[in-house]
């Protein structure tokens, strides 16, 4: 396989570890949201806002599908949703080796709270990009706790369980491998995947 793909969760470290992978195998690479960008002439939350995350999905899989068919071997990222749209995942099934950057939402949500505004599904935007109310990120939360102090969940961290559980089948669906990788760095990652993936 010429392609390797890299899906998961935002957060789950695609773009850190597809970058690393490259360099050590000689590879190019591609984030698919950069691509996304540089099509459209927009950034991905002005793309949501526009059109809501239909429409993003529907610029994805047009994106996807002329990467997909314009390049040799390279690293790709692709972007958190992607697979969610069964006509994307059919070509990442096909086209890619993919391999599923698993983590827990717990671990998610310590890497995402301080970036989740820059984010359009988590900075309280609902699929149609319009705002939820849900706040964008739990790092007011003493000593970074992931509970507010009435022992209430975070509700950052409640997304992040919705929309993965939401998701994981889709994952799933895609994944050629899955990689559990809670407790491992972007470096960590990209070895296990040249040892046990490649």
């Amino acid at each position: 396989m010429d392609i390797v793909a890299l899906e998961g969760f935002m957060g789950s470290g695609k773009s850190t570890v597809g970058k690393i992978l490259a360099d050590a195998l000689g590879l190019a690479f591609v984030d698919l949201d950069e691509e996304i960008v540089r099509e459209e002439g927009r950034s991905i939350p002005e793309i949501f806002t526009s059109v809501g995350e239909a429409g993003f999905r529907e610029i994805e899989f047009r994106v996807l599908k002329k990467v997909l068919g314009s390049r040799g071997a390279f690293i790709l990222a692709l972007g958190g949703g992607t697979v969610t749209l069964p006509r994307s995942a059919v070509l990442v099934r096909e086209k890619t080796l993919c391999i599923w950057l698993q983590a827990s939402p717990e671990e998610l949500w310590a890497r995402l709270r301080d970036e989740a505004s820059g984010r359009p599904l988590l900075s309280g935007m609902d699929s149609q990009g319009k705002s939820t109310g849900l706040p964008s990120s739990g790092s007011d939360l003493p000593n970074g706790d992931s509970s507010h102090p009435d022992g209430s969940p975070d509700p950052l961290l409640t997304h992040i369980r919705t929309l993965l559980e939401v998701r994981s089948d889709a994952y799933a669906a895609a994944a050629a491998i899955t990689l559990p990788t809670d407790g491992l760095s972007p470096s960590q990652i990209a070895d296990e995947i040249i040892i046990s993936c490649l």
